[in-house]
């Protein structure tokens, strides 16, 4: 499931994020593989969550495809 499939209010852990790139773009944002997070809002464009420091992060749609979560649920 990537973060793009994630509906609102729903806890997941980053599982991997593909590409170098795309890793070191959510390192700088404080997103990081083996992060737990609860999606804020999703939308056709943009996904919110919350980061580090109590910061929210804005990350593209098309970004978030590339972000492989699974849910809390079944972990």
């Amino acid at each position: 499931v990537s973060l793009a499939d994630v509906a609102p209010g729903e806890e997941v852990t980053v599982r991997q994020i593909l590409f170098d790139n795309l890793r070191a773009y959510c390192a700088g944002l404080g997103l990081r593989e083996g992060d737990r997070v609860t999606l804020l809002e999703g939308g056709p464009s943009n996904v919110l969550l919350p980061a580090a420091g109590g910061t929210v992060v804005r990350c593209s749609a098309e970004l978030a495809r590339f972000v492989e979560v699974v849910p809390d649920r079944d972990r």
